[in-house]
Formats: structure tokens, sequence, C-alpha cells
């Protein structure tokens, strides 16, 4: 490819550009799946190779991993993708780190995958009108969305061997450089974002572990988070809630007076206020279940059926007239 040349003022938006994209995808790179980014273009490619090459300018004054929290990945990132670790990086002083795009992206938490949640949305997205359940539109014979698509041999082995995305052709024909091989195909309008493909590697990465429909998984109890201020939880579930609030560095919020938290409760499960003699005799209870003997009220009155079903009548688009052509009456 040829070395394409610079002006400064390239380097300049393009420095600005890689400044605000490396410390998200370095703190949240889960969030770039969100974020619906375009992919770079080939001559996009092209200038950042220039970039890195030409000691990636000013980039160091807006990237430092030690601010981030997250010198560990960025130095263990940049190591195997071939980017330059400063001398600092590798002491565990102040961290200076230039992560190559694709670096960046990958460098996330240890955390397993699940392919239910992570993996299969999107191959569901960008894959299935020609390697889904629909044999009419199927091409190749390849399923992408049973086990044994994944993992039957096929005569030149697996479509993904586990541990190995170097080796899986899955792998390689989304990382394709030749439009022929590349998938999924520009005609079918569709594309993986980076961060879509870094995901994939990690899920062969880690063994390409398989999951079946949810309906046919058996639900099992996850183990309670670790949290600092175990006291403040009154549920399970707020333990939860506390460790991502502590890993965000957030306090909890101070608990809702008690009139408003009839108020909010009535109107979740009445659609409703609550009636004046109502709040008045919560707020009268001392007791410790008095907040369930709320709940359990209002669970008893007929407005929390009406609620219940002014949902079902929404979904069915009831109404007296049928709303369409004349309107006629039903």
């Amino acid at each position: 490819m040829s070395r394409t040349t610079l002006s400064s003022s390239r380097i300049h938006r393009l420095t600005n550009a890689i400044a605000w994209m490396l410390p998200a995808a370095l703190v949240a790179p889960a969030a770039c799946a969100a974020t619906h980014a375009v992919p770079l273009a080939r001559m996009q490619h092209e200038n950042l190779r220039q970039w890195v090459l030409r000691g990636a300018p000013s980039i160091a004054k807006a990237i430092d991993t030690k601010a981030t929290g997250t010198k560990v990945a960025a130095v263990k990132a940049a190591k195997t993708s071939g980017a330059k670790v400063s001398g600092a990086a590798k002491s565990g002083t102040k961290a200076k780190v230039v992560l190559p795009v694709s670096a960046a992206l990958a460098a996330k938490s240890d955390q397993t995958l699940r392919f239910s949640r992570d993996i299969k949305p999107i191959f569901s997205e960008n894959c299935y009108a020609c390697h889904g359940p629909d044999p009419g539109s199927r091409k190749a014979g390849l399923r992408l969305d049973t086990e044994a698509g994944f993992f039957a041999d096929r005569g030149e082995g697996p479509t993904v061997v586990k541990g190995k995305p170097l080796q899986s052709p899955l792998y390689q024909r989304i990382t394709s450089k030749d439009d022929d091989e590349l998938m999924p195909p520009k005609e079918s309008h569709k594309h993986l974002k980076p961060a879509q493909i870094a995901l994939i590697r990690r899920w062969i990465e880690q063994g390409a572990p398989w999951q079946g429909h949810w309906s046919f998984l058996k639900p099992e109890r996850p183990a309670l988070p670790a949290v600092k201020n175990a006291k403040w939880s009154k549920t399970p579930i707020d333990r939860f809630v506390l460790a991502r609030l502590e890993k965000a560095g957030l306090p909890p919020a101070p608990d809702a007076p008690r009139h408003v938290l009839a108020r909010r409760v009535a109107l979740d499960l009445t659609g409703l206020p609550p009636e004046p003699k109502v709040l008045q005799a919560f707020l009268n209870d001392k007791s410790p279940n008095a907040y369930e003997k709320l709940v359990d009220q209002l669970i008893a009155s007929p407005r929390y059926g009406e609620h219940r079903a002014r949902y079902w009548l929404d979904a069915a688009r009831y109404a007296d007239t049928h709303g369409l052509h004349f309107d006629n009456y039903r």
C-alpha cells in the first residue's frame, strides 16, 4: 500500500478524533456497539497507519491510561497488537500508550461472554438473512443459528475453531480485505462494526461457548457481587445495583420520603395516586413490613386489574371503532 502524505491539518483532525475515541474505547468498549459508528474507509485506515508510523503526534496529551484506570488493559492490548509501550507503562508509573484502533476496541475486561446475550444478536442482525433458519434464502448450506452450523465438520473443518479465531473460517471472512471474500457482502448493505468483530474474536478465544434458546436453559441464580457497603442492601437485587454504582464511583441515592414512595408504587401498580386514607394509613404504620402491606393492598384493589388490562388492550389496539378506512364501529 502506498504511503499517503499527511498534511498538518489532516494530522490535527485525526489526532483530535483519536484522542476522543481511544479513552471511550478503553473505559467502556461494550458501549462502542451501541454507538452505531460508521466503519473506517480504506483511505482512513491508511491515514491512521501513517499517523501511527509518524509517532502519533500530540496523542500522548490526550491518552493517560492511569487517569482512566485502564493502564493494565491498555499495556496488555498494546503488547499483543504491536503498539509501542513506553518504559513508564512497563514500570507501573504514569503511562502513555499509543494503541492501534483494533487494539483499543479489543482492550476489554476478561468477563466471560454469553452467546445468547453478546454474540447471537450480531449474527441475527447481519447474517441470518443468508445463513439462518429459512432454507429458501440460505446460502452455501451454512447455518449460523444452530450449534452444528458453527462446529460441525464441513469437509474442510468447522466454521469456528474453538479457541483459535485466526484459524476459524468465520473470523477470516468477517475480517477479510478481499471484497469477494468479506462477510457480510457489500451487496447485503450490512456490515460488522469493529466492536462487534472484537466481541466475536473474544468469544472464539474463550472457546466459543454455545447456548441454545433461552427457553431451554435452566435458570441459575447468580452469585451476589461483592460490595463495600453491604449494610445498604435490603434485598439481593440491591447488591447488584450497589455493585454497579460502586463501579461507577457513585453513592446510592437517599431513601425517598414515605409519601413519595407510596405515590410511586401506587402509580406503578394501579396507574393512580394513592387514595388519601390509604396514604395516611401507610404514613402512620411504623411496622417493619409497612411497605409490603401497602403493596398487597394495592394489588388487591380492582384498580390493579384494570391497570394491567389496559396494557393488553393497548397491545390489541382496542377501541370502540376500527380506526381505519371508514372508522366504523366494531
